[in-house]
């Protein structure tokens, strides 16, 4: 039979043309099809994990790994990452928007001017679920309170298990399954949101909060290139088209100061390092420039000097942007190098919440001490204004 087949191919080349061109149109023509039923609709694809998570603010091995630890309040720590490579330029701007956003949500309005904070949490307190009949809920976060104003970053510190990662899943309203808001408020921008439904989320998640974690490789599609994921997230969160939405995804990749961008769009994940990995995690992030970003342990799985580049980035991005950052990092020297306050967490409470020189250098509570000497000799002093050690009447630490 193949031998027949080849034999008549030979005879007449033109014979599977005809054929293959009815494939690919009709492939083309479901394509469209899908693409225009997901605009009518508003619904996201899951062709891309980072665009969900920009949406949903969280995905794949990141809520799996969460919500395995949801009872302990944090989340686990990453694993290895390579070398960033990528250097170049800055942002070369924004590029004009065009059209609606798809999903149809009308988003809470942008505060002009106003001197409010832009979140304020009070009296937060998560529980989960009762684990067995007739045995009450467990909290997991108790009274946890905060503001966090226009363009400030507060850092979120202390071991695993302390609230942390709660809390901060808490103001993305993607809590883990089986956990919930028992008591409490937060308000974003003036608007309660604690009791807002998914559908009411999906107009803040990616538009107006970013969220970056912890393992870009969680939340990375491995078999999509980057530059569709980003391209994803822009037609989801910011309503553009096909070419603007590519276009704009590699002015995004350059922006976080990734080397060739036009290039690196092309690559899938696991081309890239895990320097690289976390620049496209941050460029989806600020796609659609929110006014909080949410950062879990940007820097955890990275090197000494990615980490350090990394760091940089946020804190020029904030510059640019304007955003607020809400930081989480077990790592005290990352926190006094970018954050203006710190809230100390122990056992699911703030033990201890003031500005980042005070808290390193005029400890109050016993476990801020504990924390403070567990790093003497990483904590940066010009990052937290100090004068040298010998010049100090009563150093907490030695550095």
């Amino acid at each position: 039979m193949l031998s027949v087949a080849t034999n008549h191919l030979w005879e007449d080349t033109l014979a599977p043309v005809w054929p293959g061109l009815i494939i690919v149109m009709t492939i083309w023509s479901f394509h469209s099809l899908a693409d225009g039923l997901r605009a009518g609709t508003g619904t996201t694809s899951d062709t891309a994990g980072i665009a969900v998570a920009a949406d949903r603010g969280t995905t794949g091995a990141a809520e799996t790994r969460d919500t395995d630890k949801g009872h302990e309040g944090d989340a686990g720590d990453a694993g290895d990452a390579g070398h960033e490579d990528g250097g170049g330029d800055a942002d070369r701007g924004s590029a004009a928007r065009s059209g609606e956003p798809r999903a149809p949500v009308v988003p809470l309005p942008r505060g002009q001017g106003t001197p409010a904070p832009l979140l304020t949490v009070t009296n937060l307190q998560v529980q989960a679920r009762s684990p067995g009949p007739g045995r009450p809920p467990t909290p997991l976060v108790h009274g946890v309170g905060f503001t966090l104003g226009r363009g400030e970053t507060l850092g979120l510190v202390g071991e695993s298990g302390s609230g942390k990662t709660l809390t901060c899943r808490a103001v993305l309203g993607a809590l883990p399954a089986g956990c919930t808001v028992a008591s409490g408020s937060i308000v974003f921008d003036g608007q309660p949101v604690t009791a807002l439904d998914e559908r009411q989320w999906r107009s803040l998640r990616g538009r107006r909060i970013g969220t970056v974690f912890q393992d870009p490789a969680s939340y990375l599609n491995p078999s999509i290139s980057v530059g569709r994921q980003l391209a994803e997230v822009l037609r989801v969160c910011g309503g553009l088209d096909r070419r603007a939405a590519r276009t704009r995804a590699v002015e995004l990749l350059d922006a976080v100061e990734i080397r060739d961008p036009e290039r690196v769009a092309r690559q899938i994940p696991s081309h890239l390092s895990g320097g690289m990995q976390q620049r496209v995690g941050l460029a989806a992030a600020v796609a659609c420039e929110p006014d909080l970003l949410v950062a879990d342990e940007p820097t955890t799985a990275l090197d000494a000097r990615t980490q350090s580049e990394v760091l940089a980035l946020l804190a020029d991005l904030r510059a640019r942007r304007g955003m607020s950052l809400l930081f989480v990092s077990h790592d005290l020297a990352v926190v006094a190098a970018v954050c203006d306050r710190v809230a100390v967490f122990q056992h699911g409470r703030i033990v201890e919440h003031g500005p980042t020189e005070q808290i390193l250098r005029r400890p109050a509570h016993p476990y801020t001490r504990t924390l403070v000497m567990a790093f003497p000799a990483t904590l940066p002093a010009s990052a937290v204004g100090r004068t040298p050690p010998a010049a100090q009447e009563a150093p907490v630490v030695a550095l």
